[in-house]
């Protein structure tokens, strides 16, 4: 699955330990993917995406959101310190 992929439930997870959590049970017995997707052992997919995601790609800074969204397309789990650090124009 690709990061646009449709037809899938999104869970958005607020702190850190909650997302780790969410993504561990769900992944359990399934299969990770692109872009903080992965599908359960019963084959649904899932999106397990922090907060912050959405504002920092949602906001009015285009630059910004450029580079955290080049960011997050090498991922698979989100990893926030690499996102908030594309957000601030900092080297990952």
């Amino acid at each position: 699955m690709g990061c646009g992929a449709s037809a899938a439930d999104m869970t958005t997870a607020l702190g850190r330990n909650r997302r780790r959590i969410t993504w561990s049970k769900l992944a359990a017995g399934g299969s990770e993917s692109a872009c903080g997707w992965l599908k359960d052992k019963f084959g649904m997919s899932w999106q397990v995406v922090p907060e912050m995601l959405m504002e920092f790609v949602t906001g009015p800074d285009r630059a910004k959101a450029e580079r955290v969204t080049k960011a997050f397309m090498q991922m698979r789990k989100f990893d926030i310190a690499k996102l908030q650090q594309a957000a601030d124009g900092k080297a990952a």
